[in-house]
């Protein structure tokens, strides 16, 4: 089986190239341009020639950016999964996307545009699965981009708590092992990634502190100029990948974490 991985060096994607090539029968090809926009125009024809048919396309590459910083969001998360999207139509190929919790009810650029891409892949490519990740932590030695706030917590870097905000906390070995899930039985439809709970941000804080003795960050609320009126409370799984359990839970993570006797994340 040959496989495709956009996004590998990511910080689920090198997971998953692992988890790929692990597979006994499969050939593992990668695409990562690095934000590089002149990169992807240049190497996009060559890794997806019409010649050559990959049986399973997973785009898993995309810019993060909750806020909007970066101008090309639309180019990067819209329109090169549309371009992936009709490489997959035309060789019948299936696509597995990650899209984002956020596009769920978008409020951002980000959301929107995940939204916009989740939305054209389900209307042209007959065999597709579209996963909607929560908030991922877990194994971020390494990670490209910001750690998540269980990181930052265990690290004693949260500037501040949110409440009340309620998230959901899936280990990225729980989404690497959703994938491979996925790809054993050819799971079609839009799924979300996350365990189906809530935890509010300060009990995570709480959790450790009661080991860690960290000084509480600052509470913030609802009326404080830095609390995130758009963003709403809770934001939880709905709508779970049939046949799949996680085996991870955050605060079980925390545990785990304070028995290192360090703060290894």
């Amino acid at each position: 089986m040959n496989v495709m991985l956009t996004g590998n060096e990511g910080y689920i994607g090198q997971k998953l190239h692992a988890m790929l090539n692990a597979q006994p029968g499969t050939n593992v090809f990668t695409f990562d341009e690095y934000g590089n926009e002149r990169n992807w125009e240049l190497e996009f024809d060559k890794r997806f020639t019409a010649d050559f048919k990959y049986d399973v396309v997973i785009h898993a590459g995309a810019i993060m950016d909750s806020f909007y910083a970066e101008p090309d969001i639309y180019f990067w998360n819209y329109h090169t999964t549309t371009q992936i999207a009709r490489y997959c139509r035309h060789h019948d190929a299936f696509m597995l996307f990650f899209s984002t919790c956020q596009a769920i009810t978008p409020i951002s650029h980000y959301g929107w545009s995940k939204r916009c891409a989740s939305d054209y892949v389900e209307s042209i490519v007959k065999n597709h699965c579209i996963v909607r990740p929560f908030i991922v932590y877990g194994d971020e030695y390494g990670r490209p981009s910001k750690l998540s706030a269980v990181a930052k917590i265990i690290k004693g870097e949260l500037p501040v708590i949110f409440e009340p905000w309620e998230r959901d906390w899936i280990h990225v070995r729980d989404v690497v092992r959703a994938i491979h899930h996925i790809l054993t039985n050819r799971v079609t439809g839009i799924y979300d990634l996350g365990t189906g709970e809530g935890i509010e941000a300060r009990a995570l804080f709480e959790k450790w502190h009661a080991w860690s003795g960290d000084p509480l960050p600052p509470i913030v609320g609802p009326g404080d100029p830095r609390y995130l009126d758009q963003y709403p409370n809770p934001i939880v799984a709905k709508r779970l990948l049939p046949g799949f359990e996680v085996q991870w839970n955050v605060l079980d993570y925390l545990e785990n974490m304070q028995a290192y006797g360090n703060k290894v994340y």
